[in-house]
């Protein structure tokens, strides 16, 4: 967290503006900000965000009235596509002062973090999964965010079977926004008839250059020999819905474009 000093016509008002939390790229959060008046008393006081961020619902927040020395805290929901890490994000600040009209912006560096960047998607063949078969499975892994990962990974683990390949971890690489790659494991099911879970782990490293896992569990049905029938289980999600990243998120922007 680091403190901004800004001089205003020198010798007139000064603000400090300190962010006391952290704002999650791509998702709605809420921000909190401290700020503290060193000058003359300030009517009026409104805030605008400038590049990069959007108050959710509204183009500015009004704080109003800040005396000499006073410190004030707001909190406001607001939307960011900036990627994480420490971004410096313009504030213009509008007041009276003693009658007058002023305007100052501000340069606040503002910590950014990640939320939940990839989904996972899971497919076998042939079906069923049965015991002493081989089968190939197939990880889907789908890249949300509206920024690049890199170093995307993918493992897999389960009681219900053997991996048959040299490593049970493939790399998989770049994933860039809306994009999506998959990688197959050749596997042999072993054990008796049953309900197992099934452990993704996918590990990549956001722009912030933080390293990042996400684990999956998925609970899948062995069955005994090439039984018939209703044999559908929970790993079976077709590449179709990952497609559909493309558009998932586009309302939310369409939202915040449509504040007062």
């Amino acid at each position: 967290v680091i403190y901004v000093p800004v001089s205003i016509n020198r010798g007139k008002t000064v603000f400090i503006i300190k962010h006391l939390n952290k704002i999650i790229s791509g998702k709605e959060s809420k921000i909190k900000l401290k700020i503290k008046n060193l000058g003359n008393d300030g009517e009026d006081v409104r805030i605008k965000a400038k590049n990069g961020l959007d108050f959710v619902g509204k183009s500015e927040i009004l704080i109003d009235r800040i005396s000499k020395g006073e410190e004030k805290v707001v909190e406001e929901m607001v939307y960011t596509d900036l990627s994480p890490g420490v971004k410096t994000v313009d504030f213009e600040i509008t007041w009276k002062e003693q009658g007058k009209e002023k305007t100052e912006v501000i340069n606040v560096p503002l910590s950014i973090v990640s939320d939940d960047e990839v989904e996972v998607y899971l497919e076998a063949e042939p079906l069923p999964l049965s015991v002493g078969k081989e089968h190939s499975i197939s990880i889907v892994v789908a890249n949300k965010a509206k920024y690049e990962i890199s170093g995307v990974s993918v493992g897999i683990e389960s009681k219900a079977f053997k991996i048959l390949d040299l490593s049970d971890k493939k790399f998989i690489g770049t994933l860039q926004p809306d994009d999506f790659s998959s990688e197959q494991f050749k596997v042999k099911v072993e054990g008796k008839e049953g309900e197992y879970n099934t452990t993704v782990k996918v590990s990549y490293k956001d722009p912030s250059g933080e390293s990042k896992e996400k684990i999956v569990v998925i609970p899948i049905k062995v069955y005994a020999g090439e039984e018939k029938g209703d044999f559908s289980i929970p790993l079976i999600i077709g590449v179709l819905i990952v497609a559909g990243l493309v558009f998932k998120r586009k309302y939310i922007v369409e939202k915040i474009r449509g504040k007062k």
